[in-house]
């Protein structure tokens, strides 16, 4: 998963202070293609099946428990709680 923050026209998060909203948009929009790839391209080597998700939103912690709502996120027997969260 790959959580992209939304364009804030006040800032000081310098990959948003010289972009206007659709050059930051396009920008960031690669930016995860090109991380994504690397993920599922890795995990396809693997053996390991793989789905990539990009998202919009203010904190990723709450992209995280938004879309575990859609989808279950899987986790190690055992683990439990914010250790799901936490490498």
């Amino acid at each position: 998963m790959t959580v992209l923050p939304p364009f804030h026209n006040f800032t000081t998060d310098t990959q948003m202070i010289e972009d206007t909203p659709p050059h930051y948009n396009a920008r960031m929009q690669g930016h995860a293609k090109k991380t994504l790839g690397a993920v599922a391209t890795a995990a396809k080597a693997a053996g390991v099946g793989c789905e990539t998700v990009q998202v919009e939103r203010e904190h990723p912690y709450q992209a995280i428990i938004d879309h575990s709502h859609v989808q279950p996120i899987c986790a190690p027997v055992g683990v439990v709680g914010v250790a799901l969260l936490v490498p």
